[in-house]
């Protein structure tokens, strides 16, 4: 679409069509040197436009989703990050901030009341990556299975990277956010309702 842009303004250009993109169409990428007037018109998974969720389908022969699993909580969390992207890039362009300021680390780890650590120990090396991948497989239907349980008190943002300590060689950690909501009065049932959603489902 822009192929005169330099590397700020193409920056800038792809946050703006992003974060102002309408999910309930799904974004297609095309092989290079494909004419957007002669782009395949394409459905969601599953033949559906009504699902806002974040859609990316790969330039194949039958498009193929490059994002089954995201859920109504990490779309919100993507176009959040689309947007703030978008605002930085804008500041690059105008030469009002730095690049280091667009690439820097997200501040998860301070930007949540409560977490949720989920430890996983072995003694040995073979185990330990069984035992990570049967992890690996079994997280990422945490958040659906919070949304579908307990959607209304509670919603989840993972940290994508597993944490690991040097001293612990066979042991890595998973990190989610977790952010209670109040619902009705502030002081009064909103909150405890929250609170025993939460502790309900960990007891599962």
């Amino acid at each position: 679409m822009f192929p005169q842009a330099d590397l700020a303004q193409l920056a800038v250009r792809i946050f703006r069509v992003l974060s102002q993109w309408n999910w309930q169409e799904p974004l297609c990428l095309l092989p290079y040197g494909t004419s957007r007037r002669n782009a395949p018109t394409v459905l969601a998974p599953g033949g559906s436009r009504s699902d806002a969720k974040v859609s990316v389908l790969l330039p194949l022969d039958n498009p193929l989703c490059a994002t089954p699993n995201v859920t109504d909580a990490t779309t919100k969390v993507s176009q959040r990050e689309l947007q703030h992207g978008f605002q930085k890039t804008q500041q690059v362009e105008l030469m009002s901030v730095q690049w280091e300021k667009v690439c820097s680390t997200g501040r998860f780890f301070q930007s949540h009341r409560h977490y949720l650590e989920l430890d996983f120990m072995a003694a040995s090396p073979a185990v330990f990556a069984s035992w990570q991948s049967w992890g690996r497989q079994q997280t990422q239907n945490l958040v659906q299975l919070f949304e579908s349980t307990c959607s209304n008190g509670v919603t989840l943002r993972p940290w994508p990277a597993w944490i690991k300590d040097a001293t612990w060689p066979y042991a890595c950690a998973l990190f989610v956010g977790v952010h209670l909501k109040h619902s009705g009065d502030d002081q009064g049932e909103g909150r405890k309702c929250s609170v025993s959603r939460l502790s309900g489902f960990l007891k599962l």
